[in-house]
């Protein structure tokens, strides 16, 4: 299965070597600009919470830690401690301006860049509890790739999520998962090819009292491909770091008609050649339409290259994930997060 900017002027021609020259110099650049710009909108933010808002008093990180931190604010410190949470809350919009550059900003690289994909995937995720300790799991998945000339159909068997120390609502720490995923690619302008791919997991929580998620899910796939009277396979192991945080406050984070965002690195190894085949970052939008229901937004970005080569930047997926829980079980709403 297929899976990701530069600004330049109108009348700007860039050959070859400049072009690489530009990747090279100037995309650091636009980065640490960026990164500056958001870096400024938060200390507005907290300069204008602080100002309006915050008694003169000093406080902790009350979770995490002793963390204590200063705000300068018109000559004179002022000494603050406050929750994880409250933080997380106040850099929402940051956080938010931070989702949409990392969405906009490749969409003038691949309209400079014919080498520059984009795929295009609408997915389903339908989880169903059995009980605390088990979830079955299904992943629906269409990619449209014009640049590849190709389009894939994606659909797992009921999978199998595992929760070992899961307990009235604690020890959900560790999941074990599996599931076999189908899918069909029509290949535009070559024989269509089909693949059967076996997943086995573990994903675990960092464990926190502030509903903010801090997650790595290793995953060991193999690929096997059929196109025409050819087989093939690749055996690979990926592994993805990810922060999913709310963005309400007290009792309503992750509760009905709220938002939420996320973002994680997700590097991936090919067992067979034995070298790192791809790197992707993911930034999600979601919100919770009601306790069963979630709809998100998400972008990865890519980058790969053949063994022993640099990895560039090579492409955009763009997904609308659908996610549901069958009206079964105790209610769980488990963070079901599959794909590709």
């Amino acid at each position: 299965m297929a899976s990701e900017v530069i600004a330049r002027g109108p009348n700007l021609k860039i050959g070859p070597k400049a072009h690489k020259h530009f990747f090279h110099e100037s995309i650091p650049s636009a980065v640490g600009c960026l990164r500056y710009t958001l870096q400024s909108i938060d200390r507005l933010l907290i300069s204008l919470q602080v100002h309006h808002c915050i008694p003169p008093d000093t406080v902790t990180f009350a979770s995490y830690a002793d963390f204590c931190f200063a705000i300068r604010l018109s000559g004179k410190q002022i000494k603050k401690t406050e929750t994880v949470h409250s933080m997380l809350w106040r850099r929402k919009y940051p956080f938010l301006t931070n989702v949409l550059l990392v969405a906009l900003f490749p969409i003038q690289a691949a309209a400079q860049d014919k080498n520059i994909w984009n795929e295009y995937r609408p997915s389903i995720i339908a989880a169903m509890p059995i009980n605390e300790k088990l979830i079955l799991f299904q992943y629906n998945v269409l990619i449209y790739a014009p640049e590849k000339k190709l389009t894939t159909i994606g659909v797992t068997l009921p999978g199998i999520t595992y929760r070992p120390y899961a307990k009235n609502g604690k020890g959900t720490w560790l999941e074990l998962w599996a599931g076999t995923l189908f899918a069909w690619t029509d290949n535009y302008h070559t024989t269509n090819s089909f693949e059967i791919r076996p997943v086995a997991g573990v994903r675990t929580f960092v464990p926190n009292t502030k509903k903010v998620n801090i997650i790595n899910f290793g995953r060991y796939e193999y690929r096997a491909f059929k196109e025409g009277n050819k087989t093939t396979s690749q055996p690979r192991f990926r592994d993805r770091v990810s922060i999913e945080i709310p963005l309400a406050k007290g009792d309503k984070r992750w509760a009905a008609k709220t938002y939420y965002t996320a973002a994680d690195v997700e590097p991936f190894w090919r067992l067979d050649d034995k070298f790192l085949e791809k790197v992707r970052l993911r930034g999600t939008l979601g919100y919770i339409v009601k306790k069963r229901l979630a709809v998100e937004f998400i972008y990865h970005a890519e980058w790969a290259g053949s063994k022993r080569e640099s990895k560039k930047f090579v492409g955009n997926i763009w997904r609308v994930s659908i996610k549901f829980l069958f009206p079964r079980g105790k209610g769980i709403f488990p963070r079901i997060d599959i794909d590709d």
